[in-house]
């Protein structure tokens, strides 16, 4: 991580801290890796800092794929012993946290939460400059190309690649920002690509091919599913269904690519059906118990008349 570390001059020295960011700050590193193979090292760590820095940071390095456990523990750490866990995937990334704090070391308040937007004009610029090499002229260019930001989200690459100022790797980074899936793994379950569109709730979606109204899955029905993640054309009849269905049959590599829609995916999808195969267990449940309990009081019956007549006999 030091190698990576160009913003800010640094030097060794004995500190109980990995590295000492100020006078009330430190940061202590920890790899995932290193923290399942040992994990009372940190707390070690923790423990020896004492009480010399206000603002302790425990910079996490998340080199493992099932990392969610782990950061849940970590996090009840900090809470616990006032540490404040902060999150990195690369070293590069890593480094330049460290610069952040190292650069607000003397910033005021006001300094380091920055200007915030008031006006549209200006949350439209802050909001279409995310992406990294998209400026101000730019946010203002595409814009005004195309007459409005959902547009401008919604263009195509070669659309966007023909306005003045828009190289090749900027149309790259903007389109890569846009149409990243905010739900990665739902997404990925759902078996559908890359890119999308993003409109208005309610509002009639027209264009090209393939793209689909935005439906939410938790109130559509198991037996519609289908029609709802296959992407259709708007007014296809039932039979140029069909035929499209035995084309893709016949050859599924020649079909291109659809673009893929970003849906709702509540956490409460599919509860409908879940529902009603509930009841039908608790209505099954019942039956059995009704007919156990019929043939219990046959059996106490039966076992009762026997009784009787042996006492019966016993008396004559």
């Amino acid at each position: 991580m030091l190698s990576h570390l160009r913003a800010q001059p640094w030097e060794w020295r004995d500190t109980p801290a990995d590295y000492v960011l100020g006078a009330t700050t430190c940061a202590l590193f920890l790899s995932l890796k290193y923290h399942r193979l040992h994990p009372e090292y940190v707390y070690n760590r923790i423990r020896g800092l004492g009480g010399k820095y206000a603002l302790r940071v425990l910079l996490t390095l998340v080199d493992i794929p099932n990392h969610e456990e782990s950061v849940k523990e970590l996090s009840k750490t900090g809470l616990v012993n006032n540490v404040t866990v902060v999150l990195c995937w690369s070293a590069a990334e890593g480094a330049r946290y460290l610069e952040l704090y190292k650069g607000f070391e003397h910033a005021s308040a006001a300094g380091i939460m920055g200007v915030q937007a008031k006006g549209y004009a200006e949350q439209f610029v802050e909001f279409v400059t995310v992406p990294r090499g998209v400026n101000r002229t730019d946010a203002v260019g595409i814009v005004g190309a195309f007459g409005s930001v959902r547009a401008a989200v919604n263009a195509r690459p070669e659309e966007v690649a023909v306005l003045s100022g828009w190289g090749e790797k900027k149309v790259k980074r903007w389109t890569e920002v846009v149409r990243e899936p905010f739900r990665v793994a739902k997404a990925a379950k759902r078996g559908l690509g890359e890119g999308g569109e993003v409109g208005d709730e309610g509002e009639e979606q027209r264009g090209n091919e393939g793209r689909v109204e935005a439906v939410s899955l938790s109130r559509v029905p198991l037996r519609d599913m289908d029609q709802y993640t296959k992407p259709k054309s708007p007014g296809m009849s039932r039979e140029s269904e069909s035929a499209q269905e035995k084309g893709k049959e016949r050859a599924p590599e020649s079909q291109p690519k659809k673009p893929f829609q970003l849906l709702e995916l509540d956490s409460d999808s599919g509860g409908e059906e879940a529902l009603i195969a509930a009841e039908m267990e608790e209505e099954r449940r019942q039956k059995r118990r009704k007919i156990e309990e019929e043939q219990k009081r046959k059996e106490d019956e039966l076992s009762g008349g026997v009784a009787a007549a042996l006492a019966k006999l016993r008396k004559e």
